[in-house]
């Protein structure tokens, strides 16, 4: 691959800016030959495992300009694999293309007998990149959204379209480096279309006031390709997966909300039917969360655990307890059986006094033939209990007991 860049300001905008690379593809490579084609003239350097062969020297002339690269891996190093994968270098060309607009890539396989090459120019940049993705998708409406914008030595564009999918593809690059972890141009990115969608679909009245829609409905079935490039990008991690600059995070912001509600204004169509694929996207997965819940209530009881609400309290300690109603209600002691002596209380002075007299049932107790189903309390005897006052009555069911209270002389 040749690669065309002028004398001043080559590396304005560049993924590395260091050199490591060359070195290591230098240092790996069995011998490595690098040409540049510059003032009319071709110079030529020459390496073998990182050492020198051959110094620069001019070696022709040419009315191009560029640099040649090429190497071949070392086979001592890679004792594995010393093969390249065509398709692979293939999409990394490709994509180099399209974030590249009106620049030509020519990739070409000579080692079998069948010579493989394509010459890739796309003149709509990341436009093409996003219909490429959704080729083999139907859209929900007609073209490609594009948004673009500078700030000072940075610059941001954005591509998308809707199909009728259920899944989000978003891409995103920094300095034409692939960026799988994203990073502050896809948070920018992701607020502002949020935020976008939901004032205008206020606006047009399809949503009320008061209502939202999430990020997450509004980027379903989304294709969205994301290129900034700036003079001083911070990564996070030696792979370049994330994008660490806070500031084009609100480049793309800015960018996309104003771009996007002027499209929007001037296609009150495609905004339309965007905002109905999220409302449909919101009702599905709010039905979807209630199903899952009604789903998990009804495995619990058939498994018999305890609704939450109707479980026992473990907690031991009273100040950790919850309580349905806003005061507690200490629970009745059950009277005691029937017959059963009553113990016997101390007096007030812990003595024995001789006029202490034992609290007792009020009246008699007497016992008759005539028993109800089941007694309140205890185990049934076959027997009921009678009051008698001035004449024994019988009763239809058990007597409540009736306790007098204890009486005290004057101690001794």
């Amino acid at each position: 691959m040749r690669a065309e860049s002028s004398a001043e300001g080559a590396y304005k905008v560049s993924g590395g800016l260091h050199g490591v690379g060359a070195s290591v593809v230098n240092a790996l490579s069995e011998w490595l030959e690098v040409r540049v084609y510059k003032d009319g003239k071709i110079y030529e350097m020459k390496f073998s495992r990182g050492n020198v062969t051959q110094p620069m020297q001019m070696v022709g002339e040419t009315d191009r300009t560029g640099t040649e690269v090429v190497f071949k891996p070392d086979p001592d190093m890679f004792t594995e694999v010393t093969e390249y994968n065509y398709d692979t270098l293939h999409t990394r060309m490709r994509e180099e293309a399209f974030l590249n607009a009106g620049l030509s890539i020519t990739i070409a396989d000579r080692r079998g007998e069948e010579v493989i090459s394509e010459t890739m120019c796309y003149e709509g940049g990341i436009r093409e990149f996003v219909a490429f993705i959704n080729r083999n998708k139907t859209p929900i409406h007609d073209g490609v959204i594009y948004m673009a914008g500078s700030r000072e030595d940075a610059m941001a564009e954005v591509s998308l379209q809707y199909n009728d999918g259920y899944s989000e593809v978003m891409v995103s690059f920094a300095n034409n480096v692939h960026t799988p972890e994203g990073g502050m141009h896809e948070e920018g990115f992701k607020r502002a279309l949020t935020n976008a969608l939901n004032a205008y679909g206020r606006k047009i009245k399809l949503l009320k006031d008061d209502e939202k829609v999430s990020g997450e409905d509004y980027r379903e079935g989304l294709t969205c390709i994301i290129s900034v490039k700036l003079t001083d990008a911070q990564f996070e991690g030696q792979t370049k997966a994330k994008l660490g600059n806070s500031e084009i995070r609100t480049l793309v912001s800015s960018i996309v909300s104003e771009k996007l509600e002027e499209f929007l204004e001037e296609n009150p169509a495609v905004g339309r039917a965007i905002l109905d694929k999220a409302l449909t996207a919101a009702r599905a997965r709010e039905a979807a969360r209630k199903a899952r819940e009604s789903v998990r209530r009804k495995t619990g009881l058939e498994s018999g655990q305890m609704p939450d609400k109707l479980r026992d309290c473990n907690e031991r300690d009273p100040s950790l307890r919850r309580s349905t109603s806003s005061r507690a209600i200490p629970l009745a002691a059950p009277p005691p059986r029937a017959g059963t002596p009553a113990s016997r209380p101390s007096s007030p002075c812990g003595a024995k006094c001789s006029t202490w007299k034992r609290p007792g049932l009020t009246g008699s107790m007497a016992m008759t033939n005539s028993a109800p189903s089941s007694p309140p309390w205890g185990r049934g005897s076959g027997r009921s209990l009678t009051r008698k006052n001035s004449a024994t009555t019988k009763l239809s069911s058990w007597p409540t007991p009736m306790w007098t209270a204890p009486t005290f002389g004057p101690c001794c």
